[in-house]
């Protein structure tokens, strides 16, 4: 961890110093579950909260990297064996998030963020995003396997999707899809010429996904 890193209360809470970084990076490197994330003002870089087994936090520059011990996806779910925790942003910087080796349960309220990216790894379920308005093309990535992937943007917000190797059960703002296989292109209206626009990609195997607006 680094030296400008606050621990307290029995090594379970984080905090570093802001600086004077206008961007910021949150990487989890080997998964994470029953997570929440959202953004706040304040002057630190960061908060955040983990329950038991905690992981390891490091600071270096704006970037903050969170590794938990190698585990199964199966402990996540196992009884006693929850890895919740919860992390505050500051607001004032733009941030690119990921979550790496798969995401279960995962709460993502970044309405208040200045959002560059997010990207999600394999296997990502149970997972609620509430995206901000962008600036620029802003893309957001989730690799295979997803399922129960619900993505809110504000009304109005342009967004291409594109989903590869079959969806089952898929909500895109007024349509609905129920099975298609291979590849899968859906934009709405205006989002080719739009200078602010998400552009969501969700790799092969993806059930249960919806993208709508507020």
């Amino acid at each position: 961890m680094g030296d400008d890193t606050d621990r307290a209360a029995a090594g379970q809470r984080f905090s570093a110093p802001r600086g004077a970084h206008t961007q910021g990076r949150l990487e989890f490197t080997r998964g994470a579950a029953h997570l929440a994330i959202h953004g706040a003002t304040m002057e630190d870089l960061f908060w955040a909260r983990f329950d038991q087994p905690v992981p390891s936090v490091a600071v270096d520059g704006g970037t903050i990297t969170v590794q938990y011990p190698r585990f199964s996806p199966r402990d996540w779910l196992r009884p006693g064996g929850r890895r919740g925790g919860e992390v505050t942003l500051n607001q004032d910087l733009a941030w690119h998030i990921t979550v790496r080796g798969g995401v279960a349960e995962l709460d993502a309220d970044l309405r208040d963020l200045r959002l560059e990216a997010l990207e999600l790894g394999q296997g990502a379920s149970r997972i609620e995003v509430r995206l901000p308005r962008p600036a620029g093309v802003v893309p957001v990535r989730v690799g295979g396997g997803a399922s129960q992937v619900r993505v809110r943007r504000p009304a109005g917000v342009p967004v291409r999707l594109g989903v590869g190797g079959g969806v089952a059960d898929l909500r895109f703002d007024e349509q609905e899809f129920g099975a298609v296989g291979g590849g899968l292109r859906l934009a709405t209206p205006e989002a080719t010429q739009a200078p602010d626009r998400y552009e969501i990609e969700i790799a092969s195997g993806a059930a249960h996904l919806e993208v709508s607006p507020e």
